[in-house]
C-alpha cells in the first residue's frame, strides 16, 4: 500500500493528498522540504504560496520571465530557474 494512500487516523485531517504530509506505516508525521514548483501560472501560484506557508519550497520554475519577476519580488530568498531540466538536476530538490 503506498505511503500516500493510507488512510488518516481518525479524527486527524489526513494532507497526504497534497503529497506534502506523508503517513508511513508506523504513524509518525514528517513534512518533505525542498520542494520545487514547475510552472507557477493559474494554479502554480496557489501551491507556491502553500509549499511556502509550510516551509517546504525550494525553487520556483516557470518559462515566464514576468511570473519569475513577479515571485522573485515575493518570496525574494527562494531560487528561481527557467529551465526544467536544471531543476531535475538539482541535487537540493527532493520534491
Amino acid at each position: 500500500m503506498s505511503l500516500l494512500t493510507n488512510p488518516a487516523p481518525r479524527g486527524r485531517r489526513n494532507w497526504a493528498k497534497g503529497g506534502v504530509l506523508q503517513r508511513p506505516h508506523n504513524g509518525v508525521d514528517f513534512i518533505m522540504t525542498n520542494v520545487a514548483v514547475i510552472g507557477s501560472g493559474y494554479w502554480g501560484k496557489n501551491l507556491v504560496r502553500n509549499f511556502n506557508e509550510l516551509g517546504a519550497l525550494h525553487t520556483i520554475c516557470d518559462s515566464n520571465p514576468e511570473t519569475l519577476r513577479f515571485f522573485k519580488e515575493k518570496y525574494p530568498e527562494k531560487e528561481f530557474q527557467t529551465s526544467f531540466d536544471a531543476v531535475l538536476q538539482n541535487p537540493d530538490i527532493s520534491g
